[in-house]
């Protein structure tokens, strides 16, 4: 084998033994709490939830049991939350109103499928303006800007 093979083969079977320690991760169990502020008051639930599982399979859960209705678009790490208990965001722009979440007090900065379950969460779903994100939770950094009018992000 000449050299090039060889880092070739050590590095596959480098990236499988790093692959297969990722995956052999002991499954831990947590609680989430999720509490959805609507026009009407504001619904809490309960779910337990694993390390392998995202803020959306717990969303998806939840609608599965009737409790909650969800609409999504996209698929993958690009869902996208559109519409929760019929109530559609409105899309971008500095004053119209989406559901955005916040996790143990801090504004999310990715989106549902993204967000790793790894330890006991408190999640506040609020429908919101951008302007009025800070009633949801804490704005981190990379979330502090402002949109002008008929911007969109």
């Amino acid at each position: 084998m000449n050299k090039i093979s060889k880092f070739t083969m050590f590095f596959l079977l480098f990236s499988i033994f790093l692959y297969c320690q990722k995956e052999s991760q002991p499954v831990q169990s947590f609680q989430v709490n999720i509490q959805i502020q609507l026009p009407d008051g504001v619904k809490t639930f309960t779910e337990k939830a694993t390390n392998q599982q995202t803020l959306y399979d717990v969303m998806k859960n939840l609608q599965e049991k009737n409790q909650i209705q969800m609409e999504v678009q996209g698929s993958g790490d690009l869902i996208l939350l559109v519409s929760l208990n019929q109530i559609k965001n409105e899309s971008s722009g500095k004053n119209k109103k989406n559901w955005l979440y916040a996790v143990n007090g801090k504004l999310a900065e990715v989106g549902i499928a993204q967000y790793k379950i790894n330890e006991n969460l408190k999640v506040d779903w609020c429908y919101l303006s951008w302007e009025e994100k800070e009633k949801c939770g804490i704005v981190p950094e990379s979330l502090k800007y402002e949109l002008n009018e008929g911007e969109k992000k």
